[in-house]
């Protein structure tokens, strides 16, 4: 793994240098070539030279690369790729006081994707965010240090944002990636991913999957994360009952190895069925209970949105509107387009603001969803823009909505 060669490339063309521009004076334009693409390794002198000449510490390339290091940030890596949380836990411990500045560049940007893929099963956005944005800038050179690693953290991260399409995109690249060898792991992101895009049988598929090899290796938690899938399926369809009994049996086994997160997933759930089944009173309990868990607020999103909603279905708007400020501040803070969107449209229905909330759902809500593949919210905003047309009587529109939702085979009834 060297990166030198790219990265001199990606520094040329982003200072906007041509080959000969860059290459006068230290060597010629044909070993340049060679060297940006990765075909002959240059020598410290001309490396030097060409840091200098684009303005980088040199000794980003021409420093040796630490091979225990780079070992230790694979073990990492892996730990990272398999849910290890407690390796995943160690191994930080011992890297976190990294001074990234003094490496060479192949460890820098190794680290960099190993850490990503850290705040995303530590569910640290924030940081996560940072992260994003060096990777996206340098896209090319993580992807070249490790394929399958950028494709399934960046799937993550995405699937994290509600931007299913682009993160089947990478899931399905990654899949490729691995060819014939199992990840549970990525399974979990592909059924997660399918059921929103309300591919439940492919999602089903690779749930089962997952849940296989985790009995098989007597991994707790991770097989109580398929099941919570499994159960989210058949509300998807319908099947509350099914869905109430899956719940309610992994309800009776939740003891001290159920951290709070996992807990929050399953009641969620729960409350889902609830609201499914006009319980309000009783989605409303459960939802204010998990939202005391000590855990991290961007976790208790879809919470928060179930207690707003079983408010406004209550016709408690004050209670309604008070969770809506509150949590459209944290959607804010953390860039969470989703929950800003779906946030928005509630205050906009207790605030009976009608022709404001249809022309919020044309613009906004219904062009991000196509976009990003949330099928559940995608039916049921199509469903309300033609309910409100319908009852202003404006009934040409409303029908066109219809037509609209019909062709993107999109059921409305």
């Amino acid at each position: 793994m060297k990166l030198d060669g790219k990265l001199i490339k990606w520094h040329r063309t982003n200072q906007k240098l041509t080959q000969e521009q860059l290459a006068e004076g230290i060597c010629s334009v044909t070993q340049l070539s060679k060297i940006e693409n990765s075909q002959i390794h240059a020598n410290v002198d001309v490396l030097t030279q060409i840091a200098d000449r684009l303005q980088f510490p040199s000794h980003k390339f021409t420093k040796p690369v630490d091979e225990q290091l780079k070992a230790l940030i694979e073990e990492w890596l892996s730990a990272i790729h398999e849910f290890d949380l407690p390796n995943v836990n160690r191994i930080y411990a011992e890297l976190k006081h990294l001074e990234k500045e003094a490496l060479h560049y192949d460890l820098e940007f190794l680290y960099d994707l190993a850490y990503f893929g850290y705040t995303l099963i530590t569910k640290q956005l924030k940081e996560a965010n940072q992260l994003n944005e060096k990777i996206m800038k340098y896209e090319a050179i993580f992807n070249e240090i490790h394929p399958y690693s950028y494709h399934k953290f960046i799937a993550k991260y995405l699937k994290d944002k509600s931007l299913y399409f682009d993160s089947l995109r990478h899931l399905e690249i990654a899949e490729g990636i691995l060819q014939d060898e199992d990840d549970p792991e990525l399974f979990i992101l592909l059924a997660g991913v399918h059921s929103q895009l309300d591919h439940i049988l492919s999602s089903n598929d690779y749930a089962r999957s997952a849940l296989r090899i985790f009995q098989d290796k007597l991994y707790y938690t991770r097989i109580i994360e398929c099941e919570i899938i499994l159960s989210s399926n058949f509300i998807l369809v319908g099947e509350y009952q099914v869905a109430e009994e899956k719940l309610q049996r992994i309800i009776a086994l939740i003891d001290e190895k159920f951290d709070q997160s996992m807990v929050s997933k399953i009641y969620f759930q729960m409350s889902a069925v609830y609201i499914m089944r006009g319980e309000l009173d009783a989605a409303i309990q459960l939802a204010q209970e998990t939202l005391a868990f000590d855990i991290n607020q961007i976790e208790l999103m879809h919470l928060r949105y179930v207690l707003a909603h079983s408010y406004y279905l209550k016709g408690d708007y004050h209670s309604c509107d008070k969770v809506i400020q509150q949590s459209t501040e944290i959607a804010e803070e953390f860039g969470l387009d989703y929950y800003l969107i779906k946030f928005k449209t509630l205050k906009l229905l207790i605030d009976e603001e009608y022709d404001r909330l249809i022309d919020y759902l044309r613009n906004r809500a219904l062009p991000f969803l196509n976009a990003t593949g949330q099928a559940f919210d995608l039916k049921f905003y199509y469903k309300l823009l033609g309910k409100l047309l319908y009852q202003l009587k404006r009934y040409k529109l409303a029908a066109e909505v219809l037509l609209e939702a019909n062709q993107q085979g999109i059921v409305t009834k």
